[in-house]
């Protein structure tokens, strides 16, 4: 059996008195006749298949673990002994729900970038994180009106 088609381009304007026709392409197929009924695939038992995972990299050991996390950890480290010796300022934080809320969300965001880290998948951490980022904006947002507030008053 032989099947033919052809495909055509017209290109035409409402400005143009006659439009454009363009035979762009011509196919002709020869499909040979088969003696055999075509087999129905639908209602056969598919093959199984079976899939082959990458082993897993392996970790490096546990000392070089807690070094590593040590060194991470030696800036925050630094930083509240840096804090101590100068004396750092802490009496003009304020207590009110807007505090609260800020420096809880932020420990929220510091947990949960540490519950990606130890395996939780990308979608749940973007969820969570949505969340309390939008609560801690908002706690933020309030926070830093009310101490401007406080200094525009002084």
């Amino acid at each position: 059996a032989v099947v033919s088609t052809q495909s055509t381009g017209i290109v035409g304007d409402a400005t143009l008195p006659q439009a454009m026709v363009i035979d762009v392409a011509t196919l002709n197929l020869e499909i040979p006749d088969s003696k055999e009924p075509a087999a129905d695939l639908s209602k056969q038992a598919k093959p199984e298949i079976t899939h082959l995972f990458r082993q897993p990299e392996k970790r490096p050991p546990q000392a070089i673990s807690a070094v590593f996390t040590g060194l991470v950890l030696l800036p925050a480290l630094v930083l509240l002994i840096m804090w101590a010796k100068l004396g750092a300022n802490i009496s003009n934080i304020q207590i009110s729900l807007s505090s609260i809320g800020f420096h809880g969300g932020l420990l929220a965001i510091i947990a949960i970038y540490v519950n990606f880290f130890l395996g939780v998948n990308m979608f749940t951490t973007v969820k969570c994180l949505a969340g309390v980022a939008v609560v801690t904006f908002l706690c933020g947002q309030r926070l830093l009106s009310s101490i401007a507030a406080a200094k525009k008053a002084k």
